[in-house]
């Protein structure tokens, strides 16, 4: 069994330590937050322990999920991969490229893993339709949608949603971007709430992605379109429909709506960086991680250049 623990027990964290304490390749040694009060009260949930010192919980560790704030991930990823810990970092990976290049660079002179936590990547509908073998799509639409709730207002909307589907938008893409084009709205704090993102990339595919962290209801739609197929997806509602366009037929199309399991995201991102450590692939490492955070920074310094304040107070 893998000894492992969790630093930031606070929403995300929670989770966390709940699926390593029902494992049965990990073994929880214990939580560190700096609200001991909020660790004991995990560990005692989970059957572990609380520690006072981040540094007592590394010594008996060799991998920990970090859940902080963005704010402080840098400092605790390169605290962790001195202290040769393997890392499952809660998304986004760092707030700078610098700090994320960093990172990658220690990540890779230690031979640690660095993954980080892009949970669409694992759902159902993803690995299907990287299954189709169709290539690249010509066009990439995503929509994310939340209610406002007063988590990860360290960072934008940007960081904190729509770079989920920056991550989805290369991983299908494969390419680099060419010309970013972005507007966003402040709504209820002080950083962009709401924005939208136009991107071309070199291979000529485009992504229009637009999210709100401020909306009325949630929403999770993705959709793929390639020469002779459509696919949307609800990542809300688990479905999955195909339209595609059979030659032969008058360019008419076939509706098709497929079956998608239910599936513990957060399980099997854990189950596949537990398998990583052990030399396991990787599913999302330090360096796809990088490539979404730059996507996302390049987004926030278009909306800047044409921010629109709508502050409530």
């Amino acid at each position: 069994m893998i000894p492992v623990g969790v630093i930031g027990v606070g929403y995300l964290g929670r989770f966390h330590a709940q699926k390593y304490a029902a494992h049965p390749r990990a073994r929880l040694i214990g939580v560190y937050d700096p609200d001991i009060m909020r660790a004991q009260e995990v560990a005692a949930e989970v059957g572990s322990a609380a520690f006072p010192e981040l540094t007592q919980l590394l010594d008996q560790v060799r991998a920990v999920s970090i859940a902080a704030p963005t704010t402080h991930h840098y400092a605790l990823a390169k605290l962790c991969l001195e202290a040769g810990v393997h890392i499952l970092m809660e998304k986004p990976l760092t707030l700078t490229l610098a700090q994320a290049d960093e990172l990658v660079s220690l990540q890779q002179r230690t031979g640690l893993v660095l993954a980080v936590g892009h949970l669409k990547r694992f759902h159902p509908a993803v690995d299907f339709l990287r299954n189709l073998n169709l290539g690249v799509p010509c066009n990439f639409n995503a929509e994310r949608f939340a209610p406002f709730t007063p988590r990860s207002l360290d960072v934008d909307v940007i960081l904190d949603l729509m770079v989920h589907d920056l991550d989805l938008a290369q991983l299908f893409i494969g390419d680099l971007p060419s010309n970013t084009q972005a507007i966003g709205a402040s709504v209820m704090t002080d950083k962009t709430d709401v924005a939208h993102a136009v991107i071309t990339f070199q291979n000529r595919a485009l992504a229009t992605l637009s999210a709100s962290r401020v909306s009325e209801w949630p929403a999770r739609r993705l959709r793929l379109h390639w020469d002779e197929c459509l696919a949307c997806v609800d990542f809300l509602e688990n479905k999955l429909t195909l339209l595609e366009r059979k030659r032969g037929n008058g360019g008419a199309l076939t509706e098709k709506h497929l079956p998608l399991p239910r599936v513990d995201l957060l399980w099997q991102q854990i189950d596949a960086f537990l398998g990583g450590t052990e030399g396991g692939p990787v599913a999302c490492d330090g360096r796809e991680a990088r490539e979404a955070l730059a996507l996302a920074l390049t987004i926030g310094e278009a909306v800047t250049h044409g921010h629109i304040s709508a502050g409530l107070g």
